[in-house]
């Protein structure tokens, strides 16, 4: 069954206005919600029954009931600690506590936002592309770099750019047998967006990773992967992307190698990335 909390947090961003209401109002009472009605939840949020009817759907449910058994399934108190706000008088060992539960639950967010059909198709596309172009900016630029490292381990043509200049005129050479894979937390970085868009009009396959269900990069790509990381409460947000992020790379590397028929050798990356940091500057 759907993890409905982290579909909801998946497309918050782009709801309107009554959606977001509906949306914040679920999340807020998710251990109510399966208890109460379509017209409850309308008066709690604010908005019409109709709008909570339209919600439903928009998440993929085919019914209220549906949508209510879902709910039932995510209650039960989990939400709200591993979200729980920092305070001024937290110890060190519940900050720590707080930090390690957000980032346990993005990456169980995240899996179960995964369509692993869509992982099969992608890493079937870049087991067998001619070149893998990954793009990203700041952070996501510094996932990118460790990607195309993994993917050249297996004998493939992967390299990643994070200057703009050299993003958008490397993208735009791509063609049908090359992969684009770009990476945003915000789903909304213009150059990362734009890069893919150029590789598609070159019929390249086109990949993202992303925070946000409906984001541009979303709307640009072939296949999309949503992490999942609620940045209004617990402030590592940016922490907890990249982990989510590199999860998402591992998990494509480690499906690339299997269709490759390449044995991942595990002990040499990691020889490889210890002489990296050990490298003097």
């Amino acid at each position: 069954m759907k993890n409905i909390t982290a579909v909801i947090k998946a497309i918050h961003e782009n709801l309107s206005r009554n959606e977001r209401k509906v949306a914040d109002y679920i999340l807020g009472n998710i251990d109510r919600v399966p208890f109460d009605s379509v017209f409850n939840i309308a008066e709690g949020a604010g908005v019409s029954a109709a709008t909570v009817s339209r919600f439903v759907r928009k998440i993929g449910c085919g019914s209220y009931s549906e949508f209510r058994v879902a709910c039932a399934a995510n209650s039960g108190g989990g939400e709200n600690e591993f979200f729980a706000a920092m305070r001024d008088d937290d110890s060190d060992a519940e900050l720590a506590g707080k930090v390690f539960a957000g980032n346990i639950s993005s990456l169980q967010d995240t899996l179960s936002l995964l369509d692993i059909s869509l992982a099969g198709r992608a890493s079937g596309k870049l087991a067998s592309a001619h070149k893998i172009v990954i793009t990203g900016l700041g952070s996501s630029g510094t996932i990118g770099r460790d990607a195309a490292m993994r993917f050249s381990l297996l004998g493939l043509n992967a390299v990643c750019y994070t200057d703009p200049a050299d993003i958008l005129f490397h993208a735009s050479l791509l063609t049908e047998k090359d992969v684009i894979i770009g990476i945003s937390h915000s789903g909304r970085t213009n150059i990362t967006v734009k890069a893919v868009e150029l590789a598609a009009s070159g019929r390249a396959e086109t990949l993202g990773i992303a925070n946000y269900k409906g984001s541009p990069l979303d709307k640009a790509c072939g296949v999309f992967f949503c992490t999942s990381f609620r940045e209004s409460r617990v402030k590592v947000a940016a922490l907890s992307s990249r982990i989510a992020q590199m999860c998402i790379i591992d998990m494509l590397f480690v499906l690339t190698a299997k269709k490759v028929k390449k044995k991942i050798d595990y002990g040499g990356i990691n020889r490889i990335t210890e002489n990296m940091l050990r490298r003097k500057e």
